[in-house]
């Protein structure tokens, strides 16, 4: 142990002289026990390894400590990189190979394939963080930082309820990888529930639970605060409705106990801001079998007090004259405004989401009067989601009734099916609609036309809404609604509808909308959109975007230099006139000089060789150097700006979000409206009868020759029916 002293203490000597001839001059640090000598070596030890790691590792390590709870991927070139116990991770979820190096496990996927893998990371639960390069190779050249490391900041966090992807790439990987994971018409909902105790009458204990989700697949805001009983069948019939991909929970109630009054008081005050034993179970229960990731926050965000500062903090300069969304929060009760102040506390990672809050028009209470609220026993006897054999959707409710033709579509019939309207007038109104399409004619067939092809439209408008679409997804969302705005007006003028639901749908279409969409379309090139081109994107940059137009004159005033140069130098200078540049972009090469083998002798000595081949040597003068270094400045300056004008153009696209999702909700109720008439046309289905409840006609059900759906779907045999009467034993009984 002296002699490893020693070796350590003469290596830190060498990175830390005045630290290290302050410790080699006390010699009674050789005489102390063994412990503290092994503890001084292992302290040592760790100074040393500090000082020796890389530079890329110190820097992945500041990162790090900052997200503990984050797998990060490093951009180091054309790699993503992970280090340590993410490496670890990576390599079990991802089954790519990592090896050791310097002080870390390391593995590394290629750039292009940065998405995929984390989709399934973030798919396997896990939050993943991105590290980007926030220098390029051209600017630093240039900077006073030339000779340093290249800076990086996490750039994105991805969870699984604010990951937004591909829709084709979900299906694909729910119906190849994993039963669990999410597909297109999954909502993704970011829950935070909040549990408190209530005043019971009653030997029964009753507790007070209140949730806040929000889907940023869809932009919806779903709130409800309800008493729930011991086996917690209200919260679990809600978690099976909603299907959440992330849970916000309070921190876990302590286990340790304390005869001190101030101890007692504080464990108390704890216990009521931690979820009880009970719906900890569920919790853990629910999450488990569903790969639901859990968040765990902070105990001092859950009262009210603190809650009203963090709302006043967010929604405090976000009025207007038109509505007022801190007003719009502050009705909703006081465990629901908990949950939303805890939900913005968390979105604060994620600025492109955290928006989505500002649109209260599109919160909505779970529970309501028009429409049944089933327990979580009601929605697995009746089979609403899934089959008692094999818990799978074939077999189910929603597996009979699902034959919508788009993503949006079937999200709202999940909501239809887990919610069946109370309402007899809304019911017959549904009836009417799908009676009016069954019978059919020309205008409901153009009518229903407009669903070949359609795009995830809900999914597109959120993610313009949130910056993060790209042109190409842009331009096939537009041209989507193009294509809206032309079959709804024809489907109009081809007859007349008669069900108020139809009428609805066919007229979501307004002037403002068709104006919005010729705009928008207007502004980009289709073809450089497809392309993900963004330096060619806007067709009137001048105007639109000042800046751009700039860069790009910076750009075209480099080349022109650069064939000046040709013309005036080179090819005088090697006595060929029709001599032209040569450009490799294979190799990211341009302007190249090719100058015969034989004709080599007439190249100047400060002419920078770069290539050869049996034929010719490719040369670079130092002006041609020079102008490529200034002409990648300008390129990146101008990749940054077409970023920047992306952002802006999607941002004005953002001040429309609301009319648009007005359309898609018209078009996903036609849509299950649809689904519902495919039902309707099988055999021996009938409109059943809904008749309001009075004095004279008590409530009542009764069915003639009724046959279960979904056992007669899975029969080979035929279904034999049955007689179904069933009404109140008097005034004031509900059958």
């Amino acid at each position: 142990r002296s002699a490893l002293f020693e070796l350590l203490l003469g290596k830190l000597m060498l990175l830390a002289p005045s630290f290290g001839s302050l410790l080699s001059g006390n010699k009674i640090i050789l005489h102390l026990s063994a412990s503290c000598v092994h503890l001084g070596l292992l302290f040592l030890a760790s100074l040393l390894s500090i000082q020796l790691r890389p530079p890329l590792e110190q820097q992945f390590q500041k990162i790090k400590d900052q997200n503990k709870d984050t797998v990060l991927l490093v951009e180091c070139g054309y790699k993503y990189k992970f280090f340590g116990e993410d490496a670890e991770i990576a390599t079990r979820i991802l089954k790519i190979y990592s090896y050791p190096s310097h002080n870390y496990l390391v593995a590394s996927i290629p750039t292009q394939r940065l998405n995929f893998h984390v989709r399934r990371l973030v798919q396997a639960g896990y939050k993943v963080g991105v590290v980007k390069q926030t220098e390029t190779a051209a600017l630093k050249a240039v900077s006073d930082t030339k000779s340093q490391l290249f800076t990086r900041q996490l750039t994105a966090l991805h969870t699984p309820s604010t990951f937004i992807d591909d829709a084709d790439a979900l299906d694909a990987d729910a119906a190849q990888e994993d039963e669990l994971a999410p597909t297109s018409s999954s909502h993704n909902y970011l829950m935070s529930i909040f549990e408190t105790e209530q005043a019971s009458q009653t030997i029964t204990v009753q507790t007070r639970i209140a949730f806040v989700a929000v889907s940023f697949v869809t932009g919806d805001i779903v709130y409800d605060s309800f008493s729930d009983d011991f086996l917690r069948g209200g919260l679990e019939g809600r978690l099976m409705q909603l299907r959440p991909a992330e849970m916000l929970l309070p921190p876990v109630a302590a286990n340790t106990s304390s005869s001190s009054s101030s101890s007692s008081s504080s464990s108390s005050k704890q216990a009521s801001r931690s979820l009880s034993s009970v719906t900890e179970k569920l919790l853990r229960q629910y999450t488990g079998s569903h790969n639901v990731r859990v968040q765990r926050m902070g105990p001092g965000g859950y009262s009210y007090e603190s809650a009203l500062e963090v709302l006043g903090e967010f929604y405090g300069d976000s009025s207007d004259d038109s509505s007022n969304p801190l007003e719009d929060v502050l009705g909703l009760p006081q465990d629901v405004v908990v949950c939303v102040a805890t939900l913005l506390g968390y979105l604060k990672a994620f600025p492109q989401f955290i928006h989505v809050m500002r649109l209260t028009k599109n919160i909505r209470s779970f529970s309501t009067g028009t429409h049944m609220a089933l327990n979580a026993a009601a929605l697995r006897h009746l089979e609403i989601f899934e089959n008692n054999s094999n818990h799978q959707e074939s077999g189910s409710l929603l597996w009979m009734l699902k034959n919508t033709n788009t993503a949006f579509g079937r999200r709202m019939m999940r909501k239809w099916v887990a919610a069946p309207l109370m309402d007899p007038a809304r019911i017959r109104e549904r009836q009417d609609a799908v009676r009016e399409i069954v019978e059919g004619g020309m205008h409901v067939d153009i009518l229903l036309s407009v669903f070949k092809g359609l795009p995830d439209l809900e999914r597109g408008i959120c993610k313009a809404y949130h910056g993060s679409c790209t042109p190409a997804e842009f331009c096939t969302t537009l041209k989507a609604f193009q294509r809206v705005c032309e079959v709804l007006p024809e489907a109009s003028r081809a007859g007349e509808f008669t069900s108020a639901l139809l009428q609805g749908a066919n007229l979501a279409i307004s002037e403002s909308i068709m104006k919005a969409v010729q705009f928008f379309l207007s502004s980009i090139s289709e073809a450089a959109a497809m392309q993900g081109d963004k330096e060619s994107l806007f067709v009137n940059s001048a105007e639109q975007f000042p800046e751009l137009d700039t860069i790009k004159q910076d750009i075209t005033s480099v080349k022109g230099e650069l064939d000046e140069h040709l013309r005036d130098v080179i090819r005088k200078r090697l006595g060929k006139n029709a001599l032209e540049y040569t450009h490799m972009p294979g190799l990211n090469l341009e302007y190249l000089v090719e100058v015969p083998v034989a004709q080599v002798k007439l190249v100047p000595g400060d002419w920078k060789k770069i290539n050869t081949t049996k034929q010719v040597h490719r040369f670079q003068t130092p002006f041609i150097i020079e102008r490529i270094r200034i002409l990648a400045q300008h390129r990146e300056n101008l990749t940054a700006e077409c970023n920047k004008s992306w952002q802006t153009f999607l941002h004005d696209f953002g001040g429309k979000y609301m009319h648009f999702r007005n359309v898609v909700s018209h078009l996903a109720t036609l849509d299950c409206l649809s689904s519902f008439s495919v039902v309707a046309r099988m055999p021996s289905y009938a409109y059943p009868e809904v008749v309001e409840p009075s004095p004279d006609t008590p409530p009542c059900v009764m069915i003639k020759g009724g046959r279960h759906p979904m056992v007669e779907a899975m029969l080979s045999d035929s279904y034999v029916p049955n007689d179904t009467h069933m009404s109140s034993g008097g005034p004031g009984e509900t059958c």
